[in-house]
């Protein structure tokens, strides 16, 4: 989902496939990057094939708001009641499609604006290696 030049970007140039349960959802591929040096962090980032984005504006215990990301619609995804430790965006990139993304720091984290802020970062990463992946 990210490229080594990417992920060298982002602070997390290890990468192993995620647990293909993710979230809510079953056999959803994904990739997990974490760091090696510096502040341990890591991203999940994950393409869902069987659902869009706008399952997550089913209430349940998640807040969503929306958002855009490099001219796709997307929303910004939080536990409720949960404090700032990370943040997940999902983003419309087909019909019935969407795009996950998760960062998580360990240990320091923030608040919830700088947290988004590494999270789209990603998501935009990714989002422009997307077309290359077939």
């Amino acid at each position: 989902m990210l490229t080594a030049d990417q992920a060298e970007q982002l602070g997390v140039p290890e990468s192993e496939p995620g647990d293909p349960k993710l979230r809510r959802f079953e056999n959803v591929p994904n990739c997990y990057y974490s760091s090696l040096r510096g502040p341990s962090i890591s991203y999940t980032i994950g393409f869902n094939s069987t659902a869009g984005y706008e399952v997550w504006n089913s209430g349940g215990t998640v807040d969503v708001t929306p958002m855009a990301v490099s001219g796709y619609d997307a929303v910004w995804i939080k536990l409720k009641g949960d404090k700032p430790d990370s943040c997940t965006l999902a983003v419309d990139v087909a019909d019935g499609e969407h795009l996950y993304v998760n960062y998580m720091p360990i240990g320091d984290k923030g608040t919830q604006e700088e947290l988004c802020r590494k999270a789209t970062a990603a998501t935009e990463m990714a989002l422009a290696t997307l077309p290359s992946l077939s």
